[in-house]
């Protein structure tokens, strides 16, 4: 089945903003509606050191709201790691992206900035950190919303975290926690545990 109108656009804004993938993922046959669910890849270029990965299928439909109140929304999920990355490594990540992705439709509950999910095991990539914070922009050129047709899909940026620093989030507003973990370590790497 072809790729909604919706979802053509969000590729589109990924290639406008990022250029061409270097790699992609699909996962085929996703919880609800997700159909299909692709993790693109971007690898480091001359200038950069961060390979990327995004999603594009987690839009075709607003989350189910659950009980996590707030808003039905859409949404699509960013990732950025430092450095170059083996095939493997790549594959796995975008494996636990599509389990994020898949998240609403398994649990009822949407995703949305500020909340820590667990992972099941150790984030590939990102040593000492086996849950996840997401969060909206923390840097200047990272997108917030891309819009498609007055729809707006919100950009997750899911950033690893240690169960330490999961723990701490609970306590404290998500900005408060995002701005000092920035500060403090490189969440573009793994961490010691």
């Amino acid at each position: 089945m072809p790729a909604s109108p919706l979802l053509r656009g969000v590729y589109q804004a990924f290639h406008e903003t990022f250029g061409a993938e270097d790699d992609g993922y699909t996962f085929p046959n996703g919880p609800g509606p997700i159909e299909r669910l692709d993790v693109l890849v971007y690898r480091p270029g001359p200038d950069g050191e961060m390979t990327s990965f995004v999603t594009v299928g987690l839009s075709v439909e607003q989350m189910p709201v659950g009980d996590t109140g707030g808003r039905a929304h859409r949404a699509e999920l960013r990732l950025a790691r430092r450095g170059a990355m083996s095939k493997p490594e790549e594959a796995a990540i975008a494996k636990h992206l599509a389990n994020i992705a898949a998240h609403p439709w398994i649990t009822g509950n949407q995703l949305d900035w500020g909340q820590t999910l667990g992972v099941d095991a150790e984030f590939p990539g990102f040593a000492g950190c086996g849950a996840v914070f997401l969060a909206g922009p923390y840097e200047k050129e990272m997108l917030d919303y891309i819009v498609i047709d007055e729809v707006g899909v919100q950009i997750i940026n899911v950033v690893p975290v240690t169960e330490h620093e999961r723990s701490r989030a609970r306590t404290m507003s998500p900005a408060d926690f995002l701005t000092g973990l920035v500060a403090e370590v490189d969440v573009f790497s793994g961490r010691n545990s």
